[in-house]
């Protein structure tokens, strides 16, 4: 797992992060075009896509429904990447662990932190919407998930 080396680049770190739990080795530098104001959404999708991964975006207004995006995503395989605090920082939801939520965020100094449905609902939802970016692994017609 990686820190973002600056303060704008949470979005190319997420990246990096997301594509080594997919088995990708990709830099920051490598991952996303961005700027010093930091990283659009279509940045990042075109970086994921770079790296040939899929992606599914999820937009709307109801907290239920995208938490409900994210257990799907996380449960078939596809790492989250969502813009939390004001839509001013990108992290990715990776996992759960009991209830909560595992989240990759590379300006903690844990990196990795544990968040409940009702903090990552907090933090993600802005003006009461909710935008993410699944990125989607191609898999082989051998590999199986079962999801709960």
């Amino acid at each position: 797992m990686k820190y973002q080396s600056r303060k704008f680049t949470c979005g190319p770190a997420t990246i990096v992060n997301v594509a080594n739990l997919l088995g990708i080795k990709v830099s920051e530098e490598d991952a996303c075009k961005h700027t010093v104001d930091g990283t659009t959404e279509r940045q990042i999708k075109d970086g994921l896509q770079r790296l040939g991964l899929g992606i599914e975006v999820h937009k709307g207004r109801d907290s239920l429904a995208a938490i409900q995006w994210v257990d799907t995503s996380i449960c078939l395989g596809s790492p989250t990447i969502i813009c939390v605090d004001k839509w001013t920082h990108w992290v990715a939801v990776v996992g759960k662990l009991g209830g909560d939520y595992l989240v990759i965020d590379p300006a903690d100094p844990e990196l990795l932190v544990r968040f409940t449905s009702a903090k990552l609902s907090a933090i993600w939802g802005y003006n009461k919407r909710y935008y993410g970016i699944a990125a989607i692994k191609r898999v082989e017609p051998s590999e199986t998930y079962l999801c709960s």
